[in-house]
């Protein structure tokens, strides 16, 4: 068996939570910000009236509760031109961390 090797390519950095940018939307339409005392690297959206509910993303289909406070679903999108030295494209959303594909043979 062998295994087999291929360089990533992200074409959108890596997800790491809110981004600078969307905090601020967030800020500008009277939505709050901020992480938790025990989850410290996870920011997450929050009423500006109430610690609710607490949403770990800036951008979703539903929770429409922070909808006028900033958070949407516009996606965020890329593209590349393929070349012959492509061998295959994986698409991955929501959940899938940086990762490295393994092929057995």
């Amino acid at each position: 068996m062998s295994i087999y090797f291929w360089p990533v390519s992200n074409l959108i950095p890596i997800w790491l939570g809110i981004l600078i940018g969307e905090a601020e939307r967030i800020k500008q339409c009277k939505g709050r910000v901020f992480a938790l005392q025990d989850e410290p690297e996870v920011p997450r959206v929050w009423l500006p009236f109430d610690d609710a509910p607490g949403l770990a993303m800036a951008r979703a289909f539903g929770d429409f509760c922070l909808k006028e406070y900033g958070v949407i679903s516009i996606p965020e999108f890329s593209h590349r031109l393929l070349t012959d030295r492509d061998q295959f494209i994986v698409l991955a959303s929501d959940g899938v961390k940086y990762f490295n594909i393994i092929l057995f043979r």
